[in-house]
Order: structure tokens, then C-alpha cells, then sequence
């Protein structure tokens, strides 16, 4: 199914955060977020997992109260998702709930993998959000077969001229460096731009495909800043990528990219 949302063509833009852990309203950095939504109005949100700690954690209350919010929302489901509704972190595919709670029931699901395809702007947006928790610690066990199948079929359905954002948690803090051969010649040529968390650290990452983890919005690693991710993207097949550091009110640009798509 494809969800449509059209406007005047003009910049728009596409948040991306993860690593909350559960953490909403009455956290600060959090909160700074959430004003910087209603301020900017992006018109998609990007999860990278690990968004909630348990069934009644603050995020999904937030979701719940907030349809502005969770109607544009597409998650990632990783471990703590997993360990919420399942037996563990490693209960691969446990944390499906919690695409109840976003956008992502209009897309075509498979497992806890999805592709959405978004008219914003008139800009043809795929959002491909893949099952890859930093549990079990094998990666053929977390990275499952299918879902590395169900990548390859999405992309293959990509046309060129859309922009391609493909993101999944993974183990180490990125996830494209797991494939090889026609998948992994396939990723390079049809994606845009990949995403990333677990690591609570945001980053910029080398590779032939633009790369970037979100780092954590609440819980990041020491010395760092709470952080997340501004995408403004330009009809002119350009976007630009900023890191924001969600610590102040409202939250600053640390560093910014421009990406060709």
C-alpha cells in the first residue's frame, strides 16, 4: 500500500532519532525534540529501534496521545522492541507491536521489516526500515536471510530518480558492511542514504553510499550530545543532512552534509 501526503513543491523535512529507550515527555532533551517537531514540521519521521523499555514506557503513552506525531512515525524495530513484547533482545522479530503505534501499518510489511513510498513535495520518497537487532550476537542470526531478501526485492523496486532511505539498528553502528556480493552492489546503487543507531553515538560514516547514525536522543554515550537528525530535501534531487544536538532549547546544528540523491 502507499501512503500519499502532497504539497506545493518546495524543501521540506525528514527527522531521524532513536535510542530513547522509552524516554518522552518530561525529558529534556526529549522535549527539545518534540518543540523542534511542532516548530519545523518535517513531514516524516525516521526511527532507528530501540525506542521504548516496556508496554506502558513513556514514548508509547506519547504516541498514543499524539496521532500529529505517530501518523508520520516509521520505526525501526530492534532489540529493545524485542525484549519489550518478547522473551529477550535476541527474540528476533518480537518487537512487531510497535509498528502498531506509527505510520508503518500502510506500508508492505514483512516480519518487522517494511517499504513505504512517500509523495512528499512531490518527491518520491522510500523509506526502507529493516530488521537487524544488536541481538543474538551472530549477525546471520540477527541480519536474518529473509531479511537481507525482502532488502533485495525492496530495492530492485526502487526506481532512480526516487530518493532511497534505507535503515536498520544494527550491531556495531552500521549495518551495509554485513553484505556482500549482488546485495551489496545493489545497496550502493539504488540507495541514497543509510541509517543507523545501537551505538549511542552519532556519526558520519565513510562508504560509497552517504551513511549516518542518529546516535541517541536520550541516552547518548558519554561526552557526547543527545542528538538527532535533520534531513531538509530539496526538489532538485539534493538534500542536506544536518546533526543536531537536542541538549538545547531550540536544538543546534553540529555539523551538516550536503547529499546528492
Amino acid at each position: 500500500m502507499i501512503l500519499l501526503a502532497t504539497a506545493l513543491l518546495s524543501a521540506f523535512h525528514i527527522a531521524v532519532f532513536g535510542d530513547n529507550q522509552g524516554d518522552g515527555p518530561g525529558t529534556p532533551p526529549f522535549d527539545n525534540f518534540a518543540c523542534w517537531v511542532d516548530s519545523v514540521g518535517p513531514l516524516a519521521i525516521v526511527g532507528t529501534g530501540d525506542h521504548v523499555s516496556n508496554p506502558s514506557c513513556a514514548f508509547l503513552r506519547f504516541l498514543e496521545a499524539e496521532p500529529s506525531f505517530a501518523g508520520i512515525f516509521w520505526p525501526a524495530v530492534a532489540d529493545a522492541e524485542n525484549a519489550c513484547w518478547g522473551r529477550s533482545q535476541a527474540d528476533v522479530g518480537a518487537g512487531f507491536p510497535l509498528l502498531g503505534y506509527g505510520a508503518a501499518s500502510f506500508a508492505s510489511i514483512e516480519g518487522c521489516s517494511y517499504a513505504a513510498s512517500l509523495e512528499l513535495e512531490g518527491v518520491d520518497v522510500r523509506i526502507v526500515s529493516i530488521h537487524f537487532p544488536d541481538q543474538p550476537a551472530d549477525p546471520l542470526e540477527a541480519f536474518t536471510p529473509a531479511a537481507r531478501e525482502f532488502l533485495a526485492e525492496v530495492l530492485e523496486d526502487c526506481p532512480d530518480s526516487a530518493l532511497v532511505i534505507v535503515v536498520a539498528h544494527s550491531r556495531t553502528g552500521r549495518w551495509d558492511n554485513c553484505l556482500d556480493g549482488a546485495v551489496a552492489a545493489l545497496l550502493e546503487r539504488k540507495a541514497d542514504l543509510l541509517l543507523s543507531g545501537t551505538i549511542h553515538v552519532p556519526l558520519l560514516l565513510p562508504g560509497p553510499v552517504p551513511s549516518a547514525n542518529a546516535g541517541s536522543l536520550t541516552r547518548p554515550l558519554v561526552l557526547f550530545p543527545p542528538s538527532f537528525i535533520d534531513l531538509e530535501v530539496a526538489p532538485a534531487e539534493s538534500l542536506t543532512l544536518r546533526m543536531m544536538d537536542a541538549s538545547v532549547s531550540p536544538p543546534a546544528v553540529r555539523r551538516e552534509i550536503p547529499i546528492t540523491y
